[in-house]
């Protein structure tokens, strides 16, 4: 098993570093986009089973996490991040003339399928599975429910509108009042991520030091972002895995489980579902589902 570490370049001169597990005689290379709050080398750790099966599993960094290259963490930037190592792991898997799949879980999800769209769904993807993927921003800062920990330190505001309209009038005070606005982000985010609550702290969210971000663009992304609905095209196909275990979308209740159930079926109508015994993170009873079955849906579709 070989390592791979290295630094790309995009066309438009965007800078990524890229992470790569390589087995001896590789069949097929896997891209999975990370977390938010982790490394490529962690979303390559949670998938390393399937190295066993021949799989290159490749992934990257998100702006703000390496310090080998000068940037600082936006919304924006993961979306130019995944366009870039899409673009590489492309150029890599026809060079080594194997097919290429992508992984998106949670955060990583997103910039990985509006990317997918903006790009034409390119037929160099031959497949695409899910684990616990999240769809929009909204199922990561749900503005009605962080209001509540911004009141707690004496901001109030009525409405997500309000809020952006604040923000849009008065980017210096939200900057002076920086660490009060990341104090009640860490608050919340703790509350939502339950199983991550002793990595974050109003100073990083896992591995991305706050420091490393462009707070105002970033939070302002955050809060404002209006994706537009997504169709994925019938030509990929897709596989997607959710936890009744997941307590982060709260999956083990049955109403949020069916509208999450068909938000899928809206999105892609086309796609295999697949509910089992896992948390948000892919770990649980079922864990070795996600291995048996996502390398028989990799293989079908070679």
């Amino acid at each position: 098993m070989k390592k791979e570490d290295s630094i790309y370049t995009h066309d438009d001169g965007h800078k990524i570093r890229i992470v790569s597990l390589v087995p001896k005689n590789p069949e097929r290379v896997l891209l999975i986009p990370p977390l938010v709050g982790a490394t490529g080398a962690w979303a390559i750790s949670t998938f390393r089973y399937f190295s066993r099966e021949n799989s290159i599993l490749m992934s990257f960094d998100y702006c703000g996490h390496y310090h080998g290259i000068d940037n600082k963490f936006t919304i924006g930037g993961t979306f130019k991040d995944t366009e870039a190592a899409l673009s590489y792991a492309t150029e890599y898997s026809r060079n080594m003339g194997l097919p290429l799949h992508a992984i998106g879980t949670c955060y990583g999800l997103i910039p990985l399928i509006y990317v997918l769209s903006n790009l034409g769904w390119p037929e160099a993807i031959k497949s695409m599975f899910s684990v616990n993927g999240l769809f929009n921003m909204n199922e990561l800062l749900n503005f009605d429910d962080y209001k509540f920990y911004l009141k707690k330190r004496g901001f109030s505001f009525e409405s997500k509108i309000d809020f952006i309209e604040f923000m849009s009038k008065n980017k210096d005070e939200v900057i002076k009042d920086r660490k009060i606005y990341v104090a009640a982000f860490a608050e919340y985010l703790a509350e939502i991520f339950p199983e991550l609550a002793n990595i974050i702290s109003d100073k990083s969210f896992g591995t991305l030091d706050y420091s490393r971000v462009e707070f105002y663009k970033s939070f302002y992304e955050f809060v404002a972002s209006d994706l537009p609905e997504i169709k994925i095209t019938k030509k990929l196909p897709c596989l997607f895995f959710f936890g009744e275990n997941d307590k982060t979308l709260n999956l083990q209740e049955r109403e949020t489980k069916g509208r999450y159930v068909s938000q899928i079926k809206e999105m892609a109508s086309h796609a295999q579902l697949c509910d089992i015994r896992i948390n948000h993170f892919g770990r649980g009873d079922d864990h070795y589902v996600i291995g048996e079955k996502g390398m028989c849906f990799f293989k079908e579709n070679e």
